[in-house]
């Protein structure tokens, strides 16, 4: 508590070789996701109805949605998406995870004893695992703790009666948070289920290490496995979503919302669908660390900036149509999506050759 506070409160300046930028992103990130879940909490709260164009309508069942109707309802006003497709946020973070895994990793200039020594991995999982896993145990308790304190006329909302669900389920289930595997288990039955992130995001973390040793040894064969780890998620990815009929996205479109449970468990949560943004973050990060600054004219990086940002504003609002009711931008929707984890690999570049 000491040391974080101390270094929370400090002003001094960042030390030199720190990713000034990605304090920024995470700090947006970490805004829209908490917009988005808002949005998706009052959702929750309600049923969806669709009309004949399949354009949805939430129905609400209790006074405290009439905040956000003005927002639910917003269904033309292009920004709208900016709320309801703010699922793209979740992405930046495990960007962010690979990159800042494989930029501390190369940036400390590892060698060939250091790599083949045993205890260095043995480490490298402590480490995570104690840092991770304290606070994690000691929200679950205090939420566990919680119940018997709860008295009073909102005690019957439907947040209430979200978190009652949640301490019943963390008496019986705490034991798979702490492992982080909470995610392999049907999300009906997990404590505290938004913490499905940090089993993703731990067992990327695990395996991050072979992509870690491959770019160590041949940065061709290293970027030669990052890529295919992307192609094979991709691939399953679009096998699934065609299989099941899955929806491009959770809010709108045409949804059924019977599925959502499925839908979850078997895509949502998981770490081979999860995994691209992850990869391309390691393959930033080894680049960064490198230090090499790439040989670019000025009207080379700002077609790449026009582009990037193009992909990146696509990938947003693109799906805006979708979200209205239109089947045949699912497809489209897709395709998108896959291009927009490439589009933050292009800008983190590009921000790294204009600065360097």
């Amino acid at each position: 508590m000491y040391t974080n506070a101390s270094t929370l409160m400090s002003v001094a300046p960042p030390k030199d070789g720190t990713l000034k930028s990605l304090a920024s992103v995470r700090f947006i990130s970490m805004t829209w996701i908490a917009a988005g879940h808002v949005l998706l909490q009052e959702v929750n709260s309600g049923t969806f109805q669709y009309n004949t164009t399949l354009q949805c309508t939430l129905v609400y069942d209790f006074p405290f949605t009439d905040v956000l109707k003005p927002v639910l309802n917003m269904r033309n006003p292009l920004l709208s998406t900016t709320v309801t497709n703010a699922f793209l946020a979740v992405d930046t973070f495990f960007v962010l995870s690979g990159i800042l895994v494989s930029y501390l990793f190369f940036k400390g200039k590892p060698t060939k004893r250091l790599v083949k020594n045993w205890l260095t991995w043995v480490m490298y999982y402590v480490h995570r695992y104690i840092r991770l896993t304290p606070p994690v145990m000691a929200f679950i308790g205090f939420l566990v703790t919680f119940d018997p304190l709860i008295n009073g006329p909102w005690s019957k909302s439907m947040v209430i009666e979200s978190l009652n669900q949640n301490f019943t389920l963390c008496k019986d289930y705490w034991w798979r948070n702490i492992l982080y595997i909470n995610n392999f288990f049907k999300s009906s039955e997990g404590c505290y289920t938004i913490t499905w992130y940090l089993a993703v995001d731990t067992q990327l973390y695990v395996v991050a290490p072979i992509f870690l040793i491959t770019l160590f040894i041949s940065t061709f064969a290293g970027l030669a496995v990052i890529l295919v780890g992307i192609v094979a998620s991709v691939g399953y990815v679009y096998a699934i979503t065609l299989h099941y009929s899955y929806p491009a996205i959770i809010i709108g479109g045409n949804l059924n919302f019977a599925k959502i449970d499925e839908f979850f468990d078997k895509y949502y949560d998981k770490p081979w669908t999860r995994c691209p943004p992850y990869l391309i973050g390691i393959a930033v990060g080894y680049c960064l660390a490198l230090g090499r600054k790439p040989k670019m004219n000025k009207g080379v990086i700002a077609a790449l900036w026009i582009a990037a940002t193009a992909i990146a504003l696509a990938s947003l609002y693109g799906p805006h149509r979708y979200i209205k009711g239109a089947e045949i931008w699912r497809c489209v929707f897709s395709i998108i999506v896959i291009l927009n984890y490439f589009a933050f690999d292009t800008l983190v570049l590009i921000m790294q050759g204009i600065t360097a």
